[in-house]
């Protein structure tokens, strides 16, 4: 065990401005993979409501996306988050759903 100063500094990039990007899609992946626990996956709101923020955050024009079956039934709506008109997930994204309502 290291002291957490030294635990920090060893999580510190090695070379200045060391980066190490991901996609919008496979960061989708990623918080679907962090959120599920037990077995237990979250609604898809839910991990939506991340991904956007976390989209937000770094500056992309992350659309929320709420939207129903193309031939539903019922009331029961999806959520996934867009760029630029394009679905990136979370997974299963868009996965058919017509959408009703978009959120900036």
């Amino acid at each position: 065990m290291h002291p957490l100063p030294e635990a920090i500094h060893r999580l510190r990039p090695k070379m200045a401005g060391a980066r190490y990007p991901i996609t919008p899609r496979g960061l989708g992946a990623v918080i679907v993979r962090v959120l599920t626990v037990g077995g237990h996956q979250p609604r898809c709101l839910i991990n939506a409501l991340v991904h956007y923020r976390l989209l937000a955050e770094q500056g992309l024009p992350a659309e929320l996306v709420i939207g129903l079956e193309a031939d539903a039934r019922d009331h029961t709506a999806h959520a996934w988050v867009e760029l630029d008109g394009v679905d990136v997930g979370p997974p299963p994204g868009r996965a058919g759903h017509v959408p009703l309502a978009r959120y900036q």
